[in-house]
């Protein structure tokens, strides 16, 4: 079976003015898919940040080790943000960005959209994520000092993504629920790494409109 490693971070600062970069990381969280235990990074809370070269310097050891890292969203989001906030280890956060597989942008590829996590996670018969709160909320809750809370929200995430991962592709579709309560589904015969989602045709998504997202909103910065 493929070994995967699931990944996911949370930023310290809110976003202001839509601006995502320079917020800082509070926390990230690798889950291994054959080890019970957690790899959880950890800012200071009087400083708010977390200092990422370590980050992707564990990550790269783990895709070295042959782990295929799994994220939802990480091309777009949670890799963009390492990229921002990292200096030695740049050209590797890029790098990892490419070769890992991000679920969001896979069915983003082959529809034009996708579903988030949560509706993901129950359209695939899981809980889906934790009860009352969401990434948003995260920067003012750490900022209020609820870190704790913080973690065990981006542990359960990363839990979840990588059960979303694996269940996936053990039925060889993805499954969810749109908003108007219509069952959804996709063949995935495998998850494809970002560099080779990319290179899909592109999907007639004309309906959408001004709503409709280009790919190089994901992964224009990272050299695709």
């Amino acid at each position: 079976m493929t070994r995967m490693a699931a990944f996911d971070l949370e930023i310290a600062r809110p976003v202001v003015d839509n601006n995502w970069t320079g917020n800082g990381i509070s926390c990230a969280v690798c889950v291994l898919s054959d080890d019970p235990n957690v790899l959880v990074w950890q800012g200071q809370p009087e400083l708010g940040t977390l200092g990422v070269d370590s980050i992707v310097a564990s990550l790269d050891a783990i895709y070295s080790d042959g782990y295929q890292i799994a994220t939802f969203n990480g091309a777009g989001f949670d890799f963009k943000v390492l990229a921002d906030e990292c200096s030695a280890q740049l050209g590797i956060a890029k790098w990892l960005a490419r070769n890992h597989f991000d679920m969001f942008f896979n069915l983003f590829c082959h529809l034009g959209y996708g579903p988030g996590l949560d509706r993901l996670a129950r359209g695939m018969g899981f809980s889906g994520k934790t009860e009352g709160v969401d990434g948003a909320m995260a920067p003012d809750m750490w900022q209020a000092g609820r870190y704790q809370e913080v973690i065990e929200y981006c542990i359960q995430d990363t839990r979840l993504t990588l059960q979303l991962a694996q269940a996936v592709t053990e039925r060889g579709a993805a499954e969810w629920t749109s908003k108007s309560g219509k069952l959804q589904s996709v063949k995935i015969d495998r998850w494809l790494t970002v560099t080779e989602a990319v290179q899909l045709p592109e999907p007639d998504n004309s309906w959408m409109g001004d709503r409709a997202w280009s790919r190089s909103k994901f992964v224009g910065w990272c050299g695709l």
